[in-house]
């Protein structure tokens, strides 16, 4: 499988965290960029309101995917230059077919990682709690989302 795009991201504490993408997790992440989300999760505050509690404690929501992208390229069965042995039996190399289409177990994992994180509001968590308290108290509300 063919790397179509190398991600690196440095987070203090961590170092550099990277991510081989490979076609389909490729396209997925070009369409995020072009469209201008990858940039969005750079300015949310993954933390949320924790960030009031420990100063100095800040990271985006782009550091979180990052760190997810790097966790699973560390278990990438050819990832033999970090000196890591090959992860036989997770099933990441596995193929399936969608259509016409054949994306890798690995390759539909990254695809979750990028797509799941997109939702989120400036504040995460505690945002979107905030949000569903508003609706359940709001009848309105509740009828407007329900359309």
């Amino acid at each position: 499988m063919p790397v179509k795009a190398t991600l690196k991201y440095h987070v203090p504490g961590l170092g550099e965290l990277k991510s081989d993408l490979y076609e389909n997790s490729s396209k997925a992440y070009n369409l995020l960029k072009e469209n201008g989300h990858i940039d969005r999760l750079k300015s949310i505050d993954q933390l949320g309101v924790i960030r009031n509690v420990y100063e100095g404690a800040h990271h985006s929501r782009w550091e979180y995917v990052m760190l997810q992208l790097g966790v699973l390229h560390r278990l990438n069965t050819t990832d033999f230059d970090l000196g890591f042995k090959p992860s036989k039996g997770t099933g990441l190399s596995s193929n399936v077919s969608i259509g016409n289409n054949k994306p890798t177990y690995f390759e539909i994992i990254q695809m979750w990682i990028l797509l799941l994180n997109m939702g989120h509001l400036p504040g995460t968590f505690s945002s979107e709690k905030a949000l569903i308290k508003c609706i359940k108290e709001d009848s309105k509300l509740q009828k407007n989302c329900l359309r």
